[in-house]
């Protein structure tokens, strides 16, 4: 049995418009009941149902939408995008239906494949995960292969994708995301000489791949098991040394290929010897064996390749990968070096944009990141998404690689397009070793990023209070404003961070920014049912009866959602229970017309006490 194909994955994630680096962003308040809510219950909606609709008769889809209901009551439908028809020239395979959603246990994240039609079964497959939460999708996994299974791990925080050929070994290749940032944290392959992964087994209608049943097919599969006097031998009876495998589903490989890929260079240099086509590409990823053998860090036959001459400049499909590209994403330094000094093309960027020195110094591998920067690689080049090498070592946490970047040209103040800057990206993640570096290399600590955030603002949001703390001794603007007016003390209150809050306000954060125009702080945490927060800005002498633009106080926000507890407490500091919006409403008409009798009848007998 031949083994799956191996593929550099990373490329393969395409990250949604709307990036994490939006981590200050109002939420929607969850249902309420009265005066009993405490403010440890959830304050973001979640997904309370989801169902796959049928298709149009004759649409050509094997499903209908895919409808998300939120908590809220809001309804998101996802849809697939219109069917297009092949050609002579073009054959295009269309998404045709949805399949295995998951919801995640933190009940706000939420994931389903997409299947797509197949040129070689009768059936479409999956091909794409695609990973959805907060009302949005934020990125879409496509590993090349057929996915066999796929799970949320750790509550949501990350996902697990298994996929391999649809005619393949029972062990797939085992990747693992992280689901707020679409990185890809690790990954095994199910090798026959690696089998380090629980046994998958594809669908049950899928047939068993075809035994051999040529003399080619022979050659091919004594190349892959490294049977050095068999492959003589079939050389020495005229076998063709190019034939490809039987049959379109095994992928069209060459004994060649599949030596270079198992490794077995005394079979590649009988290959080779025997005339083999060094340029020779599978038919799934056309790959060639340098490819592969690149991406398998195999030195000696890379030599080997490259000593008969091979492209060292040949690309796959997949995310465009070339054999640098490939090597420089496995960390495969000594590789690099050899493909460099054959004239591998330094800057080539994949179909996404991304270079060998981005992919490596997003991965950490700083011996690669050394032989690329030697080798004049474009340290300020970026990705299609605007991030840069720099951007993507920082963000990773990877300490070494950003000294090393910043020391050889990386822009410490370079901005991807969603806003993101390697301070920012940093501080999200809760990189303080980095976050110090960049600090020291001259990032800009004020730089407002293009999602209206800075750096402090976003790990405010995070909760990251040693990030925050970091940034407030470098002189950070406590009081910047960012997108809607919303400052570190808003974004801190907002998530339920009370030691970034009394970090924030000890540094002289201004309480009541925000007064006549999107609301304080104070409304803020009041909006999102804080109680611990609220009373912290009480405490600090937060101004219990400020309005926002509507003329609405932190009281009134608060009966309208129905946090009772926090009701309570605003009462208790002086909140003025008469108070009326610019539209004439008290804090009792809205907690009456938001279906809060309770609290409407506390907040009466309270205005009552009062005259």
């Amino acid at each position: 049995m031949l083994r799956h194909f191996s593929r550099v994955l990373l490329l393969l994630i395409a990250v949604a418009a709307g990036s994490a680096s939006l981590a200050c962003q109002s939420k929607t308040p969850g249902p309420s009941s009265g005066p009993q809510k405490t403010a440890s219950e959830s304050r973001e909606t979640r997904i309370t149902k989801f169902f796959i609709g049928d298709p149009e008769e004759d649409s050509g889809y094997e499903t209908g939408p895919l409808h998300i209901v939120s908590s809220d009551g809001s309804e998101i439908v996802e849809r697939l995008p219109p069917l297009k028809k092949s050609t002579d020239q073009v054959v295009v395979n269309n998404a045709v239906g949805f399949s295995d959603v998951h919801l995640a246990e933190d009940g706000r994240t939420l994931g389903w494949t997409i299947n797509f039609e197949n040129c070689c079964t009768s059936y479409s497959i999956p091909l794409s995960v695609v990973v959805f939460r907060d009302k949005k999708v934020l990125h879409t996994i496509n590993p090349g292969l057929m996915i066999w299974d796929w799970k949320f791990l750790d509550g949501g925080k990350k996902v697990e994708v298994v996929s391999g050929t649809v005619h393949g070994s029972d062990v797939g290749d085992d990747q693992i995301y992280d689901v707020q940032t679409g990185k890809l944290l690790s990954e095994s392959y199910g090798d026959d000489d690696a089998q380090t992964q629980t046994e998958k087994s594809a669908p049950a209608k899928v047939p068993p791949a075809k035994p051999a049943n040529t003399p080619g097919d022979e050659l091919i599969h004594a190349a892959q098991k490294g049977d050095l006097s068999r492959v003589e031998a079939l050389l020495a009876a005229h076998v063709d040394v190019n034939s490809k495998l039987n049959g379109a589903l095994d992928g069209g490989t060459t004994a060649l290929i599949e030596a270079s890929k198992a490794g077995h260079p005394e079979v590649v240099n009988a290959l080779i010897a025997a005339h083999a086509d060094v340029d020779s590409r599978d038919e799934v990823a056309k790959w060639t064996a340098l490819i592969y053998a690149s991406d398998g860090g195999r030195l000696d036959i890379v030599r080997a390749l490259l000593a008969a001459h091979a492209s060292a400049n040949a690309r796959g499909i997949y995310g465009n990968p070339s054999a640098l590209f490939a090597a420089s994403a496995r960390g495969h330094a000594a590789v690099v070096a050899a493909l460099i000094a054959a004239g591998a093309d330094m800057n080539y960027r994949s179909s996404q944009g991304t270079s060998s020195l981005m992919i490596a110094s997003g991965q950490g591998y700083l011996d690669v990141v050394r032989e690329l920067i030697a080798a004049n690689a474009d340290v300020s080049a970026k990705e299609d998404n605007g991030d840069t090498a720099l951007i993507d070592a920082a963000g990773a946490g990877h300490l070494d690689v950003v000294q090393f970047l910043l020391e050889n040209g990386g822009n410490p103040t370079d901005m991807a397009d969603y806003g993101g800057t390697p301070l920012k990206v940093a501080a999200e993640a809760d990189h303080l070793d980095v976050v110090k570096a960049l600090l020291a290399g001259g990032a800009n600590y004020n730089e407002m990023g293009r999602d209206g955030t800075t750096a402090l603002m976003s790990a405010s949001a995070a909760g990251h209070l040693d990030i925050v703390q970091e940034l407030l001794k470098a002189h950070a603007n406590v009081n910047a404003k960012g997108f809607a007016g919303r400052t570190a003390l808003m974004c801190a209150a907002e998530e339920g961070h009370v030691d970034v809050l009394q970090a924030l306000v000890e540094a002289d954060a201004d309480l009541n920014i925000g007064k006549g125009e999107g609301g304080t702080a104070l409304m803020r945490a009041a909006q999102t049912g804080h109680l611990i927060v609220v009373q912290a800005l009480i405490a600090a002498k937060a101004d219990v009866n400020a309005t926002d633009q509507q003329g609405e106080t932190a009281l009134m926000v608060a009966a309208r959602v129905g946090y009772g507890q926090i009701v309570r407490t605003l009462l208790a500091s002086g909140a003025d229970p008469n108070a009326r919006s610019h539209n004439g409403r008290t804090a009792e008409d809205l907690a009456r017309n938001n279906s809060h009798p309770q609290i409407a009848e506390f907040l009466s007998q309270s205005k009552s006490s009062d005259r």
